[in-house]
């Protein structure tokens, strides 16, 4: 049986109105300035569902252009968000419906959850939120075996810890009956790099050891061999085909739990998944990885990256993009879904 698999960070389901638009709109519509203050939070309001109708229409169809049979998504606010995506904008494109789908409250204080929607039952769901650095401890695990010395005092504070949470958000494994056997999905969104790559090093160190360790514990330790880990690790291990050590997915990476089929594509400038303007720097932040068992039955299976709903900032890309979407804005989301299509 054939199952195509996506994730996707769909930018932030459904994004928090900003009052900012309501000057900029205010002005257009040439009102006095007394109007203006008196109409601009309603001209936001209207402006800012406006755009956002237009980016979720676009997202729907990056994902209907994928062909997706599950999709695994990174900031959802909540399953009412993600069922009205569904049945608003994705139904309304025809195809397939993703009937089973699940947001399961993360540690993000900001309420940006992982989700899942699939078209396939849904066996079991279950968050990780509660694993604790302690686990990775106990296991073995030590920041200083990845080359980290020195930490400033509120990571030693932090990092220290063995009670704190290893995942900013969350790891939802997903569990799966395929032919009679278990396929496991960890869906995952790890820190991203803010204020600065190196900042936040250690939250994605210690996000790449849990989901090690939870791949040792909840598929190993069972006998599953097949498994995906999908999701937005916001960081790179290469750029533009050339590599880079700065990055904190080394004890996932390196684990030999899992392999990254993006290598498979010769051409280095393909792998990209998120461009980011300010720094004119194409990376792959999303990630497919697969087992050694999956990359081994699928010897040819290579990820194909949807960029049609990508903003015409992004020069490089050459697929034809969906009408309407803008230089900025409107688009479907910062980052470009990716599936794989997997024998299993």
């Amino acid at each position: 049986m054939h199952v195509r698999i996506m994730t996707f960070n769909i930018e932030n389901l459904f994004r928090r109105h900003s009052p900012a638009y309501g000057p900029e709109i205010a002005g257009r519509f040439g009102l006095s300035s007394e109007a203006r203050r008196s109409q601009e939070a309603l001209l936001a309001e209207a402006a800012a569902l406006m755009l956002e109708d237009e980016e979720r229409g676009f997202a729907a169809q990056a994902i209907r252009a994928g062909r997706p049979d599950v999709v695994l998504l990174q900031e959802v606010a909540g399953s009412a968000a993600l069922s009205l995506f569904h049945d608003r904008y994705l139904t309304r494109l025809g195809g397939p419906g993703l009937p089973y789908r699940a947001v399961l409250e993360g540690n993000d204080s900001r309420g940006i959850c992982v989700g899942v929607m699939s078209r396939l039952p849904i066996d079991a769901v279950t968050s990780h939120r509660h694993l604790a650095l302690g686990a990775l401890f106990d296991a073995g695990f030590r920041f200083e075996d990845h080359g980290i010395r020195h930490r400033s005092v509120a990571h030693d504070r932090l990092y220290g810890d063995p009670a704190t949470p290893v995942f900013c958000r969350d790891c939802l494994e997903i569990r799966l009956e395929i032919a009679g056997q278990p396929l496991l999905l960890f869906a995952v969104h790890f820190k991203a790099a803010l204020p600065g790559r190196a900042d936040t090093l250690l939250a994605r160190l210690a996000e790449s050891a849990g989901v090690a360790h939870l791949i040792r514990k909840r598929a190993q330790t069972r006998g599953i061999e097949r498994w995906v880990v999908g999701g937005d690790l916001n960081d790179f291990h290469h750029i533009e085909g050339l590599a880079d050590e700065g990055h904190g997915l080394a004890p996932l990476l390196d684990s030999g739990l899992v392999i990254d089929p993006m290598e498979r594509l010769e051409d280095h400038k393909a792998r990209w998944t998120h461009f980011a303007p300010e720094l004119d720097r194409y990376r792959q932040l999303d990630y497919l990885l697969l087992s050694p068992a999956l990359a081994t039955s699928n010897p040819a299976a290579k990820p194909e990256v949807v960029r049609s709903g990508q903003p015409w900032r992004a020069e490089r890309v050459q697929a034809q993009r969906f009408p309407r979407v803008g230089w900025d804005r409107p688009k479907a989301s910062d980052h470009c879904p990716v599936v794989i299509e997997l024998e299993v």
